[in-house]
């Protein structure tokens, strides 16, 4: 699991760089502060409108690529489907989705997680 740090303000989810677009509803009623968010390898995508990583590693595995990304000073590892054609010090842009995190206080404990919808979770 990619471990981010973040802020909730307002309402609005700051992750590590990344603005969310929208708080989903499972974030919603948790108080403004300091968190840690946490996020499935297969919940960071590739996008052409997202924010920009450098990739230090990338592993081919079957039919899908493991592509590992710096954004600022958090690493990442982002699970797409395909073989894909990257090189180390490629810059890429990374996409979040917020109504997958999970939230973690400051000291570690789990305080939210995201509901799964199994149909929305098979038809990916």
């Amino acid at each position: 699991m990619n471990i981010f740090p973040g802020r909730i303000e307002s309402g609005q989810v700051t992750v590590s760089g990344f603005q969310a677009t929208h708080t989903s509803a499972h974030l919603a009623d948790l108080p403004d502060g300091a968190y840690r968010f946490g996020l499935r390898a297969t919940d960071v995508s590739l996008a052409a409108g997202g924010v920009e990583g450098e990739v230090t590693f990338v592993e081919i595995s079957g039919s899908e690529t493991f592509v590992h990304v710096v954004v600022g000073e958090s690493a990442s590892v982002v699970q797409i489907e395909g073989i894909h054609d990257l090189a180390l010090g490629d810059l890429v842009r990374l996409r979040l989705r917020p109504d997958r995190l999970f939230a973690f206080d400051e000291q570690g404990t789990l305080v939210r997680t995201p509901s799964y919808d199994l149909a929305s979770v098979e038809g990916r």
